[in-house]
C-alpha cells in the first residue's frame, strides 16, 4: 500500500523547474507592470497601453487559478493518502512508518507552491484594479470635460446664416 502511495506522489511531483520559472517570471511581471504603472501619467501617456497590461496581468491570473486549482487537487490527494498511512492498522507496517515523512516534505512542498500561486493570483488581480481605476478615472475626465456652449453656438450659427442670405 505504501508502494502505491509513494508512486501516486511521485506522478504529481510538485515545483517543478517549469513552475519554478514560471512563478518568478510571473513575480517580476507583476512587479514591473506595477511600477509603470506608478510611473503611469493620464495627461503624457498613451492610455491605450493600460488595455495591454490588463491583457498580460488577466493571462497571469488565469495561469496563477490553474496553478491553484491543480495544486488544491494534489493536496486533496496526498492529504487522503497521510490519512490513509496514519490510520492504526497502517502505522504497524514499518513501510507506512518509512514512508510518512516523504509524504509530509511533499505535502509541505504542495502547500508552498499553492500559496505562491494565490499570491500571484491576488497580486495580478490588485493590479487590474489599480489599471481599472485609472481608466475610470480617465473616462470621467473626458466625458465631464466641458466643451462648447450649446447656446453660444446657437448664436453665432444665426449670426453667420444672416451673412449667408443672398
Amino acid at each position: 500500500m505504501a508502494g502505491m502511495v509513494l508512486s501516486a506522489i511521485c506522478v504529481n511531483l510538485p515545483a517543478t523547474a517549469s513552475e519554478e520559472v514560471w512563478t518568478s517570471d510571473a513575480k517580476q511581471k507583476i512587479t514591473r507592470l506595477g511600477e509603470a504603472l506608478e510611473k503611469f501619467n493620464p495627461q503624457t501617456d498613451e492610455p491605450g497601453v493600460l488595455r495591454g497590461w490588463i491583457s498580460e496581468l488577466s493571462a497571469l491570473r488565469l495561469q496563477a487559478q490553474k496553478c491553484v486549482d491543480d495544486n488544491t487537487e494534489n493536496l486533496d490527494k496526498l492529504k487522503k493518502s497521510v490519512a490513509e498511512t496514519d490510520s492504526p492498522e497502517k502505522a504497524a507496517t514499518e513501510s507506512a512508518e518509512t514512508a510518512d515523512p516523504e509524504l509530509r516534505k511533499r505535502l509541505a512542498v504542495f502547500e508552498e507552491q499553492l500559496q505562491i500561486c494565490r499570491i500571484i493570483l491576488i497580486d495580478a488581480g490588485l493590479t487590474i484594479d489599480q489599471i481599472k481605476d485609472i481608466q475610470t478615472a480617465l473616462l470621467k475626465t473626458h466625458l465631464f470635460n466641458r466643451g462648447s456652449n450649446v447656446w453660444g453656438i446657437s448664436v453665432v450659427n444665426l449670426q453667420q446664416a444672416g451673412s449667408l442670405l443672398p
